[in-house]
């Protein structure tokens, strides 16, 4: 039976999950006004020119001072000078990008960590498709919503990375990138041996979380480099990529026999049978996939129609 007072406790997972937020918060930290350099284009231009004119109107109406007396300005201080331009020139910590990074890690191993996993690994199809939809869905959406623009131009501002990483986050090949790997390990040969192999398992779900990551891109993309996709691309890709999973859906959903061996011979810990657990996990992934695709829907259509109402 379950025991849900045991949570997990691997170095793999703790540890990576450990490492990712420390990072997070050295890069977005101490570093930050470093990062933030290697992105001029994030200056807003209108409060740079704001600014240049205020410094152009105070230095008129500011009497000139006497040459021949020494200056008390701040290069007298280079350390001074040193630090004003250094705060100057960085930017606001990024609370609001902290709070759903976090809230990413959190909810990854709520997926993976919590006693939902034993249920899902053990004895339920249904509890392990749900721990597949929370890192597909919502850990997935928060982490790369948590990256600032300046964050992730330390990769996509690569001049030699350009062209591929043009070709990897382009509406076609995140599509296929999020089916192939989720079709691919819903194969009951290789998803019932992930079961049995915790390695295996931890790889299939690090694996998933990064095609979900292309899946969200053309949606929600942070760089500035590769923005998301426009508009009328993104309700034609949303439709595409439902299309593409329903192939792994029917077969899941509408199949004869238990595709699973794991879940046909565990201990049954509900009323459900065996059958009636595989048509739940098929029922799930099939509604729940379209309710979130239906939503980014609704929310790209909003925006197109707003952009549109601020053009006219």
């Amino acid at each position: 039976m379950i025991d849900w007072t045991h949570w997990h406790n691997e170095p793999v997972l703790i540890g990576g999950l450990i490492f990712l937020g420390w990072l997070y918060a050295l890069l977005t930290g101490p570093l930050r006004s470093k990062l933030s350099a290697l992105a001029p284009q994030n200056r807003d231009p209108a409060a740079a020119g704001r600014a240049s004119s205020a410094d152009a109107s105070r230095a008129a109406s500011t009497p000139q001072q006497d040459s021949s007396r020494p200056s008390a300005s701040s290069a007298d201080h280079p350390q001074v000078s040193g630090l004003r331009s250094q705060v100057s020139d960085s930017i606001p910590y990024p609370r609001h990008h902290a709070i759903r990074f976090y809230a990413a890690l959190v909810i990854f191993y709520l997926a993976v960590g919590s006693p939902l996993d034993q249920a899902g690994e053990r004895y339920l199809l249904s509890a392990h498709m749900l721990q597949h939809q929370l890192i597909i869905y919502p850990a997935a959406l928060l982490f790369l919503l948590g990256l600032p623009d300046w964050l992730v131009r330390a990769v996509t501002g690569r001049p030699g990375l350009r062209p591929t990483l043009r070709v990897l986050t382009s509406p076609v090949v995140c599509g296929v990138i999020y089916t192939a790997v989720l079709t691919g390990w819903h194969i009951p040969l290789l998803y019932d041996l992930a079961l049995q192999n915790r390695p295996l398992h931890i790889a299939e779900h690090f694996t998933m979380f990064g095609a979900a990551l292309f899946y969200w891109w053309p949606l929600f993309s942070p760089s500035r480099e590769f923005p998301p996709a426009s508009y009328a691309t993104q309700l034609l890709y949303l439709p595409a990529v439902i299309i593409g999973m329903t192939p792994v859906f029917a077969y899941i959903t509408f199949s004869q026999d238990v595709l699973y061996p794991t879940y046909e011979y565990a201990p049954r810990i509900s009323s459900l049978t065996a059958a009636d657990d595989q048509l739940l996990a098929g029922a799930m992934m099939k509604l729940i996939g379209m309710s979130v695709a239906g939503i980014a829907f609704a929310v790209s259509f909003y925006r197109w129609y707003k952009k549109s109402e601020m053009r006219s």
